[in-house]
């Protein structure tokens, strides 16, 4: 793949479409942030939903929207903020070691020590970041193991992170995730706020629909970066339905289809973007959420698009 290819495709996965449950998601961490420094206690978002949906991409939106890292000057000396804080948990995270990552990411080189100084001195640096909020994505790796007591172990850490703080500390898991937090009151009256992301809705009619719009957003995308002469509009009743057949309205699988079809148009390099693009990019790989269960959905007709949407949406 050339360089000029690779940059375009960069550039196309750079995009985010901030529809409607986005929004709300955004709305609610940020809420939660104003509300935490007004009221001087902790009231924290808990940010639920399937894999795919974005949770990911919504902590990332909030961390360009609240601003960068930068340096300033103290009478320490230069100290380098972070006003939103970002750590994804790999499988297999302990506290110890989520403690460590967190040190290590703040420019921390102090790494030893047991868990209580290793989280007093998380704390202490997070103030001295002028840290407004903690994002900890893929928390269900961490609050969804173990026994009883580690699960409450866990509960406890975020609750003296938050308290001592004061900085309202984003749990993005799956949904599983709320009702572990709800089964712990002393950590749940701190999450008064929640939003849950979920698929996007079918629509094939209304313009003003997330759906719809979303596939909008993309389609100029790929025209603007492809420069193509010639391209099929996303939002055509007909590809629009095959799409959703394609990827159930899961996030992360629209990306990946797009993503490959847009891939494929570039290097054919005739200066075209077609459906053929998308019956090779589906084809060439599995999409979490797909509706369908034989077959391609882009070669199939369309009254058999319609009636496997219907089924799923009933």
């Amino acid at each position: 793949m050339s360089p000029e290819i690779q940059n375009k495709l960069t550039e196309f996965s750079k995009h985010i479409v901030a529809h409607g449950y986005y929004k709300d998601a955004v709305d609610q961490i940020l809420k939660s942030i104003h509300t935490t420094a007004a009221r001087r206690e902790p009231a924290s978002t808990l940010l639920t939903g399937p894999s795919g949906v974005g949770k990911s991409t919504v902590c990332k939106y909030v961390m360009q929207k609240i601003g960068a890292k930068q340096e300033i000057e103290t009478e320490w000396g230069i100290v380098q903020t972070v006003p939103a804080f970002y750590c994804g948990l790999p499988a297999g995270t302990t506290l110890k070691s989520l403690t460590i990552s967190m040190l290590a990411q703040l420019g921390c080189d102090q790494l030893n020590g047991d868990a209580t100084t290793l989280l007093y001195r998380l704390m202490t640096l997070l103030k001295t970041c002028k840290t407004q909020v903690i994002l900890l994505d893929e928390f269900d790796h961490l609050l969804a193991k173990g026994a009883e007591k580690t699960k409450i172990l866990v509960c406890n850490w975020v609750k003296t992170l938050m308290n001592e703080t004061l900085i309202p500390v984003v749990l993005a898991g799956m949904p599983e995730c709320q009702s572990i937090v709800d089964e712990h009151p002393q950590l749940a009256r701190r999450y008064p706020f929640r939003a849950n992301l979920r698929p996007l809705e079918f629509a094939s009619n209304d313009s003003q629909s997330d759906y719809l719009k979303t596939l909008k957003s993309f389609g100029a995308q790929i025209n603007r970066i492809g420069a193509f002469s010639d391209s099929i509009y996303l939002t055509d009743q007909t590809i629009s339905a095959r799409i959703y057949a394609a990827t159930g309205g899961n996030m992360n699988s629209l990306r990946q289809l797009l993503h490959e079809a847009f891939s494929l148009a570039l290097t054919r390099n005739i200066g075209v973007f077609s459906e053929q693009d998308l019956v090779n990019s589906y084809g060439c790989q599995i999409l979490e959420g797909s509706l369908i269960k034989h077959g391609n959905p882009f070669t199939m007709a369309p009254q058999e698009i319609r009636s496997i949407i219907s089924r799923s949406v009933r």
